[in-house]
């Protein structure tokens, strides 16, 4: 009989009733909810969860997850008549003219009533919590924490048939509460037993190896599906930082979208109206981020922080940390660190401060010196304290 493959988002939610309880109530209270964790924690399951509950008591529930396309202009189309709508928007911060998106509610007419419920990677919550607050709202914040030891083993147990105790508890000790982690770890381990679960490197490996083996998938290719990864959705015509990245690896233009086509061909990517191109599957593209930059160093992350940093910064964070929240390891961290260190040593005075302000965890020494520069270069300011209202603070 064939193993049932499962994904994260069709399991029963399992150990979320408080976070449940607390989302249904905050979006109640609030036009703007703002979802946040790390990823693979679980964000997108709790949230669908909370949108059939709210589709029993009559609203009307749109789900959209981006490919960079104007979601503003769609939602014309999709809201026009009276009701009350809960509109979900997965990792908003993907979103494109999310000013408009936010002030269509003020253009509609009275008998229709929006509210936004949207999930956000951590390190990019304080980005898009700023836009939202720019456009006259004032959100709502729900903090999803990892799952309990207890909980991923009912997940192993009863979703995925998992029996064993000594299978069942080392996949609790690598996932450290991450559902996408687990699910995997627990597929894996029924398809290539005990054997599999040595760390989450492996555990990706081992699930997606025939992958790479059956699609022969060279340097070159896997170079193109990481880039794809970090930065998509991607324009294929308006991509000039990811060309020179790729030209950096001896891939052309022509190339480039030649094995976008190829990889669209074995379902690894999704092309859209021959312009956008995405990953297919989100922990496909968080492999290949820890493939490419630490197993086996294809590029170099002083190399890609030299040629992207800072203007695509948010995206540079989003795989750093994508490696510090599924790949853990003290030597793996520790090579983070030498990496960054190696490129902004070499950076120009007018990005140290990008650096610090994207780094600073990582070398302290160095951020408290830049920080004491810029305060030595300020000039005096005479401040009288007797006038200041302590009181007010």
């Amino acid at each position: 009989m064939p193993v049932r493959s499962y994904h994260p988002l069709e399991l029963t939610l399992i150990g979320r009733e408080k976070e449940l309880s607390d989302l249904n109530g905050q979006i109640s209270n609030s036009d703007v909810t703002l979802v946040t964790g790390d990823s693979g924690i679980g964000k997108t399951r709790l949230v669908l969860e909370v949108c059939r509950n709210f589709e029993k008591k009559g609203w009307k529930v749109l789900c959209i997850k981006s490919n960079n396309l104007p979601i503003h202009v769609d939602m014309k189309d999709y809201i026009s008549e009276s009701g009350k709508y809960l509109i979900f928007i997965d990792d908003v911060n993907q979103i494109t003219y999310l000013d408009y998106i936010l002030n269509f509610p003020f253009n509609i007419a009275e008998d229709i009533k929006i509210k936004f419920v949207f999930t956000v990677r951590s390190y990019a919550k304080e980005r898009v919590k700023n836009d939202i607050c720019k456009n006259n709202y004032s959100p709502n914040e729900v903090l999803i924490n990892k799952l309990e030891s207890n909980d991923i083993k009912e997940i192993l147990d009863t979703q995925l048939g998992i029996k064993s105790e000594e299978y069942i508890e080392k996949i609790v000790e690598i996932a450290r509460g991450n559902c996408r982690l687990a699910v995997l770890a627990g597929e894996t381990s029924k398809r290539d037993g005990y054997v599999a679960l040595n760390n989450s490197i492996d555990i990706f490996a081992n699930y997606y190896k025939n992958i790479k083996n059956d699609l022969l998938l060279d340097d070159k290719m896997i170079c193109v599906l990481f880039v794809i990864s970090v930065f998509g959705p991607i324009n294929l015509n308006d991509s000039s930082k990811v060309l020179d990245l790729l030209e950096s690896k001896d891939i052309n233009l022509k190339e480039y979208k030649d094995k976008c086509s190829k990889l669209n061909e074995n379902e690894l990517v999704d092309i859209y109206e021959d312009e956008l191109v995405k990953i297919n599957d989100q922990s496909l593209g968080d492999y290949i981020i820890e493939y490419v930059l630490i197993e086996k160093e294809i590029i170099k992350i002083s190399d890609l922080l030299n040629l992207i940093f800072p203007d695509y910064k948010n995206k540079l964070l989003y795989a750093l940390n994508t490696i510090h929240n599924l790949f853990y390891c003290d030597a793996t961290d520790k090579y983070v660190m030498e990496q960054v260190d190696k490129s902004w040593v070499r950076a120009d005075e007018n990005i140290q401060w990008e650096y610090l302000k994207c780094f600073h965890y990582l070398h302290q020494s160095k951020s408290l010196s830049i920080i004491k520069k810029r305060i030595q270069s300020m000039g005096l300011c005479d401040f009288d304290l007797s006038k200041f209202d302590f009181k007010k603070i």
